[in-house]
């Protein structure tokens, strides 16, 4: 289960760096029920938010 949870947010971040679509598409890509449950997820596993983390990817 950790190891998929793990993939589903890999491929939200890799989304998330090419600026690919927002919320519930990228969630739906991703595996994910909805938007909130990725959103908790990836605060769970990253730290970050995912808002947070987008702005930090254009930051660099």
């Amino acid at each position: 289960m950790a190891s998929g949870r793990r993939e589903r947010i890999a491929k939200a971040r890799q989304l998330m760096e090419q600026g690919v679509d927002n919320g519930k598409p990228r969630a739906d890509r991703c595996g994910f029920a909805s938007s909130d449950v990725m959103r908790r997820t990836f605060v769970r596993v990253t730290g970050l938010t995912p808002t947070l983390y987008r702005r930090l990817v254009r930051q660099a």
